[in-house]
């Protein structure tokens, strides 16, 4: 991790913390009949432009660490998704910012590179079933889907007093995509 992006980490968590804190005392004192102000329009303020940059360079971070974790796992649709389900629960703050286009500076180079190569190694699960090229695309977003709204589920606590939660979000992750057949993938 380089010292641009460990300071941008810290800096753009401590940015997020106080603006949701912001947000949260002021809409405590706006008369019920103004509307509220969405997250995404903070950065209309003076230093919106800094704010941008920084959630920018934790995005980037975020996506970096990402690849980092799904190339371990590379090829393996089930390892894949346990392994992006994984950094979402170990590194919240980066996954709370990396999809958050309102927030981010979406024409940043660095960001579009590193969103291309975690996304690369995301689809190589799916590429490794042994899609046609036609079925690969809408199963590529299937999983992805699946494995985000998982990940979104356990970490918002969702899970916790369902019937269909548990102790352990891996054993449940594992167990949740052994189930899964992607129509065209071949036995696994």
């Amino acid at each position: 991790m380089t010292p641009r992006f460990s300071r941008a980490a810290h800096i753009g968590r401590e940015q997020q913390h106080q603006h949701h804190r912001q947000a949260d005392r002021g809409q405590r004192r706006r008369p019920r009949h103004e509307k509220s102000r969405g997250p995404g329009q903070f950065e209309q303020s003076g230093d919106g432009d800094q704010r941008g940059g920084l959630l920018t360079a934790l995005a980037i971070q975020g996506f970096e660490l990402l690849d980092a974790e799904l190339r371990a796992a590379a090829g393996d649709f089930r390892a894949v998704a346990v392994a992006y389900i994984r950094f979402a629960r170990t590194h919240p703050g980066h996954f709370d910012v990396m999809y958050r286009h309102d927030l981010l500076r979406t024409d940043d180079a660095e960001l579009i590179a590193a969103r291309a190569r975690s996304g690369g190694e995301l689809h190589s699960g799916v590429l490794g079933m042994g899609l046609s090229d036609d079925a690969a695309p809408a199963a590529a977003l299937a999983a992805w889907s699946l494995v985000h709204g998982f990940a979104t589920l356990w970490r918002e606590g969702a899970l916790a007093q369902s019937s269909l939660g548990g102790d352990d979000p891996e054993q449940l992750a594992h167990a949740m995509v052994a189930a899964i057949e992607f129509a065209g993938a071949r036995a696994t």
